[in-house]
């Protein structure tokens, strides 16, 4: 009746509604890439430097802001992007391991977002409709973790909602988020998508060849 309506009206209105909705990309691009033998984010892919297809994946889905993290080569690396549409974010601590990278983009988000998108800049053929799929998986449940499955397995990029951002803001070394991620599993959504570039990933100049 009218009453479900005007609920309806308040609620699309809501500023706290809107700050829950708000998931922000975060792509790490600051490593050394020793396995690699050089600077793998500017390695070129169909025309373009892989960070370069990360940055442009979350730049075409949904996401509410893109911070990339430099750190390794930082200034070459900055000089492929389109830096007027994303956040640039210099980590000095790079070489001590992904965690402070990972905190450095966390420390740069906007107080509003609600949760994270994290995207590996080695993983080229991903497709903006995935992020998207997570997203709307998040709004949809306000999981803490939702990640994305092909064929079974799991994948990236993670969905990291803020209540994690304490522990993520722990963590030492090369960790990433992985063991905090598993201990909210339980609780995390999984997103079956018809993507399997959340499998592949670049660490070596094969698997780039193995693109095609």
């Amino acid at each position: 009746g009218i009453s479900a309506v005007a609920v309806g009206a308040v609620a699309e209105d809501d500023p706290i509604r809107q700050v829950v909705n708000r998931v922000a990309a975060l792509v790490l691009a600051a490593g050394e890439a020793r396995r690699f033998g050089g600077a793998k984010q500017l390695a070129q892919w169909r025309g373009k430097p892989l960070v370069a297809h990360a940055t442009d994946a979350a730049l075409a889905s949904a996401v509410d802001g893109v911070t990339v993290v430099l750190g390794a080569r930082a200034d070459a690396v900055r000089g492929t992007l389109p830096s007027a549409q994303l956040r640039v974010v210099e980590n000095p601590d790079w070489a001590t391991g992904m965690s402070s990278s990972l905190q450095a983009g966390l420390s740069a988000l906007p107080k509003n977002i609600a949760a994270v998108v994290v995207l590996l800049a080695d993983q080229p053929q991903l497709s903006p409709a995935t992020i998207n799929a997570l997203i709307e998986r998040f709004q949809r449940t306000l999981a803490p973790v939702v990640y994305p499955t092909f064929e079974g397995k799991r994948g990236n990029p993670v969905l990291l909602g803020r209540e994690l951002f304490p522990q993520l803001m722990q963590l030492r070394g090369d960790a990433g988020a992985r063991a905090v991620v598993s201990a909210y599993l339980p609780a995390a959504e999984a997103v079956a998508v018809p993507d399997p570039a959340i499998l592949r990933d670049v660490d070596t100049p094969a698997d780039l060849d193995a693109l095609g």
